[in-house]
């Protein structure tokens, strides 16, 4: 792979060095905020790229920095003061410290996203080093009567900054319009908390005790991680229930970046533990649920201009897989939300609300003298919600078609004929092969 004289200046030795050099050297003080900022982002960057030898060494030059101020402690120290002072300021200066948060958080995703890579250790390594340098930050704040903020772990930190950013106010700068960044850190820490998940699944359904006087490390580290589970979840139930659509003189593009926030969200669900359903459905989250599918099944066109571009396939799977499997695992777990989404989608009073019996069906046929099209959907009319999941089933991309077809076949009951009855032989006849009912050629 080629590389430009530009870039391995940026990421040469001495560069890398000098932008650490910046960022511990003016961490303690939150001055030169720009120097803090800048030195950042070329941090950043530096070590961003995954295919080639300078990222890579980057990376490794970073986590195996020795001194009396590491580099990661540097970089946590900064998160927890701009964090801290961000819920203080207001105008101009916290919109500064808004966009270094911005930056702090993407500098993590980037990190943690790179576990088990060249450069960066396991994430068990990364987040228990993490860990272990906030508790050492903690100490040297309570010694000192600091007023920053003293999570002693990683993830407590990151959760705390996501409630922040999703209940405060907007920046209200009078002497320039400065974009809100809320919605943006809240993306980020959604990302860095989504990769979380991934690697602590095994941890979400295992029993803990309530007396943590009696317990060890790791089960201190097992109820935390459930306290933060509960946190997210009313977090979770905050922004999907968070407006995002125009009124009055609200800002619109800001409603839409909001809206992405809300997807990401989503995401998070689709590993979210069983008890998630109950609260969710006592919250009335499932509307705000069934009103992103309905958004996502809309024609997947977005406004630019005067124009209308239509989306590419992989940014329409992106949004939609995550929303079709949350409300089928939410379905399959609580009878309530079943209840709930499949009205939704066959609403009480049509054709397709209740099962058709043969006896019932010919004589629906001789009555209209029109024979009925076993092959279509028995009541599907075009742009409800019913007909444009149907439409998912015969997706090029297989995940939609899967994930559409396991949706339809759960609020199916599970039933070959009143699947098929739903849906039509030709949409229902893949989701068969998968489900072992008919033989598909190989």
């Amino acid at each position: 792979m080629s590389i430009s004289s530009d870039l391995k200046d940026l990421k040469c030795h001495d560069s890398i060095q000098l932008y650490m050099k910046h960022i511990m050297v003016v961490s303690k003080t939150m001055e030169e905020e720009r120097i803090i900022l800048y030195s950042l982002v070329c941090l950043f960057h530096c070590t961003f790229g995954s295919d080639d030898s300078l990222s890579r060494r980057a990376r490794e030059l970073f986590m195996s920095s020795q001194g009396t101020v590491l580099p990661l402690k540097a970089i946590l120290q900064l998160y927890t003061m701009t964090t801290t002072q961000s819920k203080k300021d207001q105008g101009q200066k916290q919109s500064s410290h808004m966009l270094l948060l911005l930056v702090l958080n993407r500098f993590l995703h980037n990190l943690f996203g790179r576990c088990n890579s060249d450069g960066i250790p396991s994430f068990d390594s990364l987040k228990n080093k993490c860990d272990d340098i906030l508790l050492q930050i903690a100490e040297e704040d309570n010694d000192n009567s600091s007023s920053t903020a003293t999570e002693s772990d990683i993830e407590t930190l990151i959760v705390n900054t996501l409630t922040w950013c999703s209940s405060s106010t907007p920046v209200n700068n009078d002497e320039k319009e400065e974009e809100d960044k809320r919605p943006q850190i809240a993306c980020e820490i959604l990302h860095i908390l989504f990769i979380f998940q991934h690697y602590n699944l095994d941890k979400y359904n295992q029993n803990t005790s309530n007396n943590s006087a009696s317990m060890d490390g790791e089960q201190k580290k097992q109820l935390l991680l459930h306290k933060n589970l509960t946190q997210m979840g009313i977090l979770i139930c905050d922004i999907l229930h968070m407006k995002t659509q125009e009124d009055g003189n609200e800002n619109t593009q800001q409603a839409a970046v909001w809206y992405k926030v809300k997807l990401a969200s989503v995401q998070l669900l689709m590993n979210a533990p069983p008890n998630y359903s109950s609260y969710f459905n006592s919250r009335g989250t499932i509307d705000p649920l069934l009103v992103i599918l309905k958004k996502q099944l809309l024609p997947q066109q977005t406004q630019q201009g005067n124009q209308n571009k239509t989306k590419p396939a992989a940014v329409v799977a992106y949004t939609m897989v995550p929303i079709l499997q949350v409300l089928n695992k939410l379905c399959s777990e609580h009878p309530l939300i079943f209840q709930q989404v499949h009205d939704f989608v066959f609403p009480p009073g049509t054709l397709s609300h209740e099962f058709q019996s043969i006896s019932s069906l010919e004589e629906e046929e001789k009555s209209n003298s029109n024979k009925i099209d076993k092959m279509k959907p028995l009541d599907a009319p075009p742009n409800t919600i019913r007909y444009l999941l149907i439409n998912l089933m015969t997706s090029f991309d297989t995940n939609i078609k899967r994930y559409s077809g396991e949706l339809l076949w759960n609020l199916s009951h599970k039933n070959t004929e009143f699947f098929v009855q739903r849906t039509g032989v030709g949409n229902s006849i893949w989701m068969l092969g998968v489900k072992g009912m008919v033989n598909l050629p190989s």
